[in-house]
């Protein structure tokens, strides 16, 4: 479907933006005499101001106690684990967001059990908050055997699992207080979520595929082809924190690189190149070219 849709738009383009490598390399390769017309403009980036890990999951776990609709024994709960939350040993890893198969929620806590065998000295807490999106193209009782899975897998203690909307002044602070965010989708051009979690400094981690993968790498965070493999790799960023920190601040300026406001003046400077006749410019190919 979709060659056959570029084959028959291209004739008609000046341009076409692509948000990834991956994506370049698939459409000039099956359509060479495009090359010239295809510009990589990458999906721009939330920055956030600074705030430290500690006081994001402060303010992240006060709200959920506080203002949330949680029932009283998930408050309970998480008033009995309030401490170790906090408590040095204890990492806490996860993601947040709607709740669809693709984006593969359950992964979060495999994910905990590898790294737990792997780090029994630690203490590992999963946390998944999300809710089913409400879309007209989608009925929501397709996902309900997925909401239930996740239910039934929260435990309160170390597998948390919270039907909710988080507002937009938790969003981001939320994936700030993660000690990694964990994107693990079965199909991921790129990632929105991924664009607000390094915009707060945060370890994101996740799946080698397609746009994630390709992202992660350029920074230089854990890719995996497989959930065991990704667990080794965090394993090493737990027992080096110095390491984990340096990637933390190297995802920080990835996303200053490429904030929104910058994307909009590549979109100028596109929009000029193609007004006066210009050759255009490479823009974000040069990324991957450096």
């Amino acid at each position: 479907k979709e060659y056959n849709l570029l084959k028959a738009s291209l004739p008609y383009l000046d341009v076409l933006t692509v948000f990834t490598h991956g994506v370049y390399e698939a459409v000039t390769q099956a359509f060479p005499e495009a090359k010239d017309r295809t510009v990589v403009l990458m999906h721009g980036f939330h920055v956030y101001p600074s705030i430290s890990k500690h006081e994001a999951r402060k303010k992240l776990f006060t709200y959920l106690l506080e203002k949330a609709n949680l029932s009283v024994a998930k408050r309970k709960e998480l008033e009995r684990i309030k401490d170790t939350l906090f408590c040095p040993k204890t990492i806490l890893l996860g993601n947040f967001g709607f709740i669809t198969y693709d984006r593969a929620p359950l992964a979060v806590y495999e994910l905990r059990r590898y790294l737990q065998k792997r780090l029994p000295d630690y203490h590992l807490i999963a946390l998944y908050i999300g809710q089913i999106q409400k879309r007209a193209d989608r009925d929501i009782s397709e996902t309900l055997p997925l909401l239930q899975q996740l239910e039934n897998t929260h435990d309160g203690q170390y597998n948390l699992f919270y039907e909710l909307y988080l507002p937009d002044e938790i969003f981001p602070l939320a994936f700030r207080a993660l000690d990694f965010v964990v994107i693990w989708y079965e199909r991921a051009t790129v990632s929105g979520r991924m664009a607000h979690a390094l915009g707060t400094s945060a370890c994101v981690v996740g799946r080698d595929i397609e746009g994630v993968g390709e992202t992660l790498r350029l920074i230089g965070l854990p890719a995996a082809k497989d959930l065991e493999e990704l667990a080794e790799k965090i394993e090493t960023l737990v027992t080096e924190p110095s390491k984990r920190i340096q990637l933390e601040k190297a995802g920080l300026t990835f996303a200053n690189r490429l904030s929104f406001a910058k994307q909009a003046q590549k979109h100028l400077e596109l929009a000029k190149a193609l007004w006066q006749g210009d050759v255009l410019p490479q823009l974000d190919l040069e990324i991957y070219l450096a």
